[in-house]
């Protein structure tokens, strides 16, 4: 095993093209099975909250929450807004929803602190690597038991692995960790998962990973699932609708209908509990919704995730002002161009476009300072960003310069862009600025075609690929690495899928490859940085700003969540003041 893997590692770099092909085939796979790529988390932009699985489950014996706690038996309980799920077990869905649903009701062998958003064990007792770094050895806790009381056992991941493989639903983290030559072609059996007894799981990798526990925590296509719960298709039906639930996470769920997710402490859970005895996810068209901050208003939510204009009626309340976090995420806006499209092939465009931006002025003003100015893809949270570096000069005269090097002083002859917007708060506002700007500096139109969440997946991800020449791009993270992201975007092209950008070449993957496996943290960092900018330098997206989550809080409330990714986890420690 560990000689063909060490085969396939020594293969990699030739085989760029099929990665590219493979994460293409992935993401068309997703959309084909109803899986909700991950582009939405961002900024919360479900449109289907009116389509959540109904009547499953138990009503929760301790009531549905408020801002007040629970209703009669002072249990600390909390209501917080949430996206309809599509579905409620771990590696069958990506949408804001299912993630924050999953992530209260399932775990890993690794979970994330709620205060400090490092990896900590959850299922796992002890985690050793080999010498080489490629085989990964993780012992599991005594005595372990599913929330029904059903023995749980180190089987149980290799079961919950491949019952996903075999529905081709594990695609989304395999070559993070050197496992990609399992799609083409190999069975099962080389993805490199076992359970030699019943407490240990090994996972053998290609590649030495340095972030093998925080892929272990954010990564819920590798968590376990309840083979007694999944006999058949019946069985999966029914769990998904939580009737009844069978998880092994901080809280299992007791009532699941089109409204709401209701969460009681699991007395099984084998991680350290959380602070809040209960959890509600009411359900809202998105996260930043306007009607989620008039039932924070109203006293029926704890917390209230803003859009930019309810941030703003915030900071102007004295009140709500004191209880206001602005909370640094990893989770940049960026602008995907179609280097297929027109003058968009050329490397000058692409840069003047990028260097024409006044991000400061974005972050300040449009989002009222609740982002983070972006020059790169790496952002604060990640080894790799460096504050103060920037591919080239950027200022407006740069642009204006670049631009007319391409053969449009002052944007005579430019064709008429398109822009395909997502049509939802904060991003409809920031293309029309993107717009304004682009206009002032270069002289150029562009056409913004703002659509709903649907149309957008459909566009981006479709088998048309009918997105015009330049898209939005929101990508959360998800398990807190360069790697969520460098592997997610600039291996195929800086979009999702179709039009995969060619200036991605052999040398740039062989870059990419050496920073993300690095093990040496100082030399990764820097090996990072300079990849990231080797691209940007070429431009295949413009990043804009790293969007921070802004969330004001009820008066006896302490504490704060990200609603996507490891953010979530400080939901776990969310407490009431005295």
């Amino acid at each position: 095993m560990v000689d063909r893997l060490q085969a396939a590692r020594t293969a990699r770099v030739a085989q760029g093209s099929s990665r590219r092909d493979f994460l293409q085939r992935a993401a068309l796979g997703a959309l084909a099975l109803g899986v909700a790529p991950p582009l939405f988390a961002a900024c919360g932009g479900d449109d289907d909250a009116d389509t959540a699985t109904s009547n499953g489950g138990s009503t929760s014996s301790e009531g549905s929450t408020s801002n007040g706690g629970s209703t009669s038996t002072g249990l600390q309980r909390f209501t917080i807004p949430a996206q309809a799920p599509q579905t409620i077990i771990p590696g069958f869905g990506f949408d804001l929803g299912s993630q924050m649903a999953i992530l209260a009701a399932w775990s890993g062998l690794y979970a994330w602190d709620p205060t400090t958003y490092e990896p900590v064990p959850a299922e796992a007792e002890a985690y050793d690597v080999s010498d080489d770094g490629l085989t990964h050895t993780l012992t599991l806790k005594p005595d372990l038991v599913w929330s029904d009381g059903t023995p749980h056992v180190a089987g149980d991941y290799v079961f919950g692995i491949k019952y996903r493989f075999d529905k081709g639903l594990l695609f989304d983290p395999p070559w993070l960790v050197g496992m990609l030559e399992v799609f083409e072609g190999a069975g099962f059996e080389a993805l490199g998962v076992e359970a030699p007894d019943d407490r240990t799981v090994v996972f053998r990798t290609t590649n030495p990973v340095p972030f093998f526990t925080k892929w272990l925590a954010g990564e819920y296509n590798y968590w376990a699932l309840p083979p007694h719960a999944l006999a058949d298709q019946a069985a999966e039906d029914a769990l998904n609708r939580a009737e009844p639930f069978v998880g092994n996470g901080a809280y299992v769920i007791t009532k699941l209908d089109s409204t709401s997710v209701v969460f009681d402490r699991n007395p099984s859970f084998a991680g350290e509990p959380p602070a809040a005895d209960g959890l509600t996810l009411r359900v809202f068209p998105s996260t930043r919704d306007a009607a989620a901050f008039t039932a924070f208003r109203a006293g029926e939510v704890d917390v209230s995730t803003l859009s930019i204009a309810d941030l703003s009626n915030v900071q102007a309340d004295e009140e709500l002002s004191d209880r206001l976090s602005i909370l640094d995420w990893q989770n940049p806006l960026l602008i995907a161009l179609n280097h297929a499209s027109g003058p968009l092939g050329d490397v000058r465009v692409r840069q003047a476009l990028y260097a024409a931006l006044d991000r400061e002025s974005i972050a300040s003003n449009l989002f009222r300072g609740s982002a983070t100015p972006a020059y790169q893809l790496l952002g604060p949270t990640y080894a790799g960003h460096d504050a103060e570096r920037r591919p080239f000069d950027v200022t407006p005269d740069r642009a204006r310069a670049l631009l007319a090097e391409a053969g449009f002083p002052g944007g005579e002859g430019f064709p008429r862009l398109t822009y395909q917007n997502l049509a939802i708060a904060g991003l409809q506002e920031l293309s029309q600025v993107i717009q304004a700007m682009w206009k002032d500096v270069l002289g150029i139109d562009i056409q913004i075609n703002g659509v709903d969440s649907a149309t957008f997946s459909e566009k981006i991800f479709g088998p048309e690929g009918g997105w015009g020449d330049m898209s939005d791009l929101p990508w959360p993270e998800y398990f807190r690495d360069p790697a969520d992201s460098l592997y997610g975007l600039y291996s195929f092209g800086g979009l999702y899928v179709k039009t995969g950008w060619q200036g991605h070449d052999d040398e740039l993957q062989a870059r990419q490859d050496e920073a993300v496996f690095e093990l040496d943290p100082a030399r990764r960092q820097q090996l990072l940085a300079d990849y990231d900018f080797a691209v940007l330098e070429q431009m295949p997206m413009i990043p804009v700003v790293f969007i921070n989550d802004a969330q004001v809080r009820a008066a006896d409330v302490d504490g704060a969540f990200v609603s996507y990714g490891p953010g979530f986890a400080g939901a776990f420690a969310m407490r009431r003041g005295g």
